[in-house]
């Protein structure tokens, strides 16, 4: 709407409804009269993407030296989707889709949205709208988890079953092994619309109940440990998140906790907005509150220093995981002195395995030194061979003739780890046995060569924090290959199928520590006088994660969140036999449907498509296994190993 103020002139309307071009076509409606729709030459205006132009010298608009004031307001009916950003015109038409089909959500900025992790939870509405199916307390979980800082987030009650726990909005508190647990008791927060609040499974009453229509919102604050919870806009217990007054609860959040959705009974049925639709799906009028960002799309105004929850907002990371870790494929040419290139630094851990061969899976690293290798699937000493691998270089590493990586017309794959640009030894003291360490803290890996003692002792691992997982082979008799993962009474064996076995022998049931890990008098740990080497690792944001999860028995497996797209995902089964299941996007190009994989401890070649009971998916920030096959999707619990291709904040899924 244009008008002159310094002028007597009418007020013209122009809209892109009546002219979609975003041309007016000399199209204007005046405010001050009720005449026709006018046209003619001096009425022509033309929309563009960021505001609009006058193409008129008409008094109407134009006038030299005369002041206009107007008034505009944006697309946000279909400017998101179909219209040509770039002001050529070569706009999408619509079909069959409404203001409250279309998200800001953005390949550049997602949002969260719900996932389930149950049969009984259908999502729709492009994992916003959960609807209940069962007659038992459910939840559908948020995707992006908070660790630190400050958000929002809002929910509608689109229907509530007579007689059962109305939808409900939250947080979990606790995230036990990859999944939530009991949604009532595992630790969660929740207003539910029955009138109460939960707390750890305990239910405080007499807040007012929610009613069919109304928003629940919560605003909380991570690193104090504080959550607040809003009706309608107004939050009880006399709560003002923006000046940290009255939460409903002091809790720690220190760890991960995911907003979260709870109902109990068929037929509730819930809306979340993590500040992508403040129409909840179309229930009600959109009203486009921002967060203090400018990011979002919210029906009530989000507290001050309270965000969407969307990667925008996310933390930078604080590494780059293709300076630290990276995959490299080449098919093998049979010549020898052939350069592998395209890691990006120099290597200082490489596992390399030939694709389509039953050949072994060979290890490399720089302490013991090019052409000496162990492999994963055997329990045998190490072996020395000059056809191997046989240089370190800036961006990749030399190979020779040896069939087991150069195979001709063969494809092989590598894994690379960086580990630092320093040895430092440690001597022997005591029962503590002497050896060199290389590490990258950085990223959460190191490389540490050591000489047994044969008495329970430390060694030094120089990661600067406890590692997660530790890798330990003896390099000089036939000793198998011992994990720690996190339990420090347990081990596996990476060099076969069994479940966990419990021996004090092994890690003295000690856990690491941040500068040592404990090992005890088992031969394949620390015999007097023998050579070990170990690979330690532990999670970096952004970058690796080890964990465990429990299985759903379910084609829609458990959602495991990794903070990253991943690259490379190994899962093995703690509970029962299961092989170290490998899968990386280097040889998976598609998910779901185009799945291939190995296997750490059996030199089979890659399994492919039709293997179906493996599929899997590779998402913006973890993986989703997508069978019942019981090696990684039992009602079992599963520990894995993966490494970032991309950090959260940047990523999207395949």
């Amino acid at each position: 709407m244009i008008k002159s103020s310094t002028a007597v002139n009418d007020w013209n309307i122009f809209d892109n409804t009546r002219t979609p071009t975003g041309i007016s076509a000399k199209r204007a409606i005046r405010a001050n009269d009720a005449s026709v729709e006018q046209t003619g030459a001096e009425l022509e205006v033309e929309l563009t993407a960021t505001g609009f132009k006058i193409n008129t010298t008409a008094t109407e608009l134009n006038t030299n030296n005369a002041t206009y004031v107007y008034m505009a307001f944006a697309d946000t009916r279909d400017f998101a989707y179909n219209l040509d950003q770039s002001g050529n015109n070569n706009d999408w038409m619509s079909d069959d889709i409404t203001e409250s089909d279309i998200s800001v959500d953005s390949p550049t900025n997602n949002f969260a949205t719900m996932s389930a992790t149950n049969n009984n939870t259908v999502l729709s509405e492009g994992g916003l709208k959960s609807t209940f199916t069962s007659n038992a307390f459910k939840s559908a979980f948020g995707t992006h988890l908070m660790q630190s800082g400050k958000w929002y987030a809002e929910m509608v009650v689109v229907a509530h079953a007579s007689g059962n726990t109305a939808p409900a909005f939250g947080v979990a508190t606790e995230v036990a092994i990859g999944t939530f647990g009991d949604p009532e008791n595992a630790g969660f927060y929740i207003i539910a619309s029955n009138g109460g609040v939960y707390k750890n499974g305990s239910e405080t009453t007499g807040y007012t109940a929610a009613n069919v229509g109304d928003i629940l919102q919560i605003a909380v604050d991570i690193d104090a440990g504080k959550i607040w919870y809003g009706l309608n806009n107004t939050y009880i217990d006399s709560g003002n998140p923006a000046t940290g007054a009255n939460p409903v609860t002091n809790a720690n959040l220190q760890t991960p906790t995911v907003f979260n959705m709870l109902m109990y009974g068929t037929a509730n049925i819930g809306v979340a907005n993590f500040g992508q639709d403040s129409s909840f799906a179309g229930s009600k009028i959109a009203q486009g509150h921002q967060d203090g960002n400018g990011i979002g799309d919210f029906f009530y105004a989000p507290p001050a220093g309270f965000l969407a929850l969307c990667t925008e907002n996310l933390s930078e990371p604080t590494i780059d995981p293709s300076n630290h870790f990276n995959t490299v494929i080449w098919t093998g040419n049979g010549s020898d002195d052939r350069a592998i290139t395209g890691v990006g630094f120099q290597p200082d851990f490489s596992w390399i395995k030939s694709r389509n061969t039953t050949n072994d899976h060979l290890l490399f690293d720089v302490l013991r030194g090019v052409g000496k290798y162990m492999r994963s699937n055997a329990v045998d000493t190490e072996t020395n061979n000059a056809d191997t691998l046989q240089a370190f270089a800036s961006d990749g590493f030399e190979i020779g003739t040896d069939s087991r990586l150069n195979g001709n017309n063969d494809p092989v794959i590598s894994w690379n780890w960086k580990a630092g640009n320093a040895n430092t030894a440690f001597a022997e003291s005591g029962n503590n046995p002497a050896g060199t360490h290389r590490a990258n803290q950085a990223a959460g890996f190191s490389i540490v060569s050591y000489t047994g003692t044969g008495a329970a002792g430390t060694v030094a691992h120089g990661l600067g924090a406890a590692p997660e997982w530790i890798l330990i082979k003896n390099r000089d008799v036939n000793d198998e290959w011992y994990v720690y993962y996190g339990d420090n009474t347990d081990y596996l064996v990476l060099d076969d199928t069994d479940a966990t076995a419990d021996s004090a022998t092994a890690f003295n049931d000690t856990s690491p520590t941040a500068t040592v890990f404990t090992v005890n008098t088992s031969h394949s740990v620390n015999a007097d006088g023998e050579k070990y080497i170990a690979y330690c690792f532990r999670s970096i944001d952004g970058h690796s994660k080890l964990g465990q999860y429990e299985g759903n028995n379910n084609a829609n497996g458990t959602f495991v969140y990794t903070g990253f797209r991943p690259s490379l995902v190994v899962v093995k089964d703690i509970d029962a036999t299961g092989e170290w299941r490998l899968q990386s996007t280097a040889m998976t190009t598609f998910n779901f449907d185009d799945v291939s994989g190995l296997t750490w401890n059996n030199p089979q070649v890659e399994y492919t498509t039709d293997r179906d009971d493996l599929d899997l998916d590779f998402l913006s920030n973890g993986f989703k296994h997508r069978s019942t096959y019981s090696q990684v999707n039992a009602a079992r619990t599963y520990i894995y190993f993966a490494f970032a291709e991309t950090p959260f904040k940047y990523s999207n899924a395949r």
